[in-house]
């Protein structure tokens, strides 16, 4: 930086990144709650809340490139069997840590897995559950809408 001007704009940028990522539970998700155009929600008779936002592993859908391969569509997320999330913008996955997106590190981590050598089961649903993000303020898409949100603003040109 060779001015005063550039630090101090550097140093908001920083302070408004750092704030971004430190309050993303609050950050105004990206998608609205209620979003049926996003948020494809399929439910069936007796399908009880806690089965309708159970995750075993969320992946992508898959599109076919120019040469019909099937490659990943990271535009759409299928969250579980019955909710899908479409229009993720690209934005999001620019912004990365240790060589992955912020988002596809959230959705490896998001996943019931059990670790071979101690048999310790992750399962992320119990502690949905127990922080009621099923239950209260749009569901539990919230944080997942906020990380989307928080990366898109990360990627963006901050001065």
């Amino acid at each position: 930086m060779k001015t005063e001007d550039e630090f101090w704009a550097f140093s908001r940028a920083g302070r408004e990144l750092a704030e971004l990522h430190l309050g993303y539970e609050t950050v105004e998700p990206y998608f609205a709650l209620d979003d049926t155009t996003n948020v494809h929600i399929k439910t069936s008779p007796g399908l009880t809340e806690k089965q309708l936002y159970r995750v075993e592993k969320m992946v992508f859908a898959k599109t076919r490139n120019e040469d019909g391969k099937r490659i990943p569509d990271c535009t759409h997320l299928i969250y579980n069997d019955h909710i899908e999330i479409t229009g993720i913008p690209l934005e999001a996955y620019e912004y990365q840590v240790n060589g992955k997106s912020a988002l596809e590190w959230v959705m490896d981590r998001q996943q019931v897995k059990t670790d071979k050598r101690s048999s310790i089961t992750n399962a992320p649903n119990d502690w949905a559950l127990y922080r009621k993000w099923s239950c209260e303020g749009g569901g539990r898409f919230s944080p997942f809408y906020s990380f989307i949100h928080s990366d898109v603003q990360t990627a963006a040109p901050a001065l």
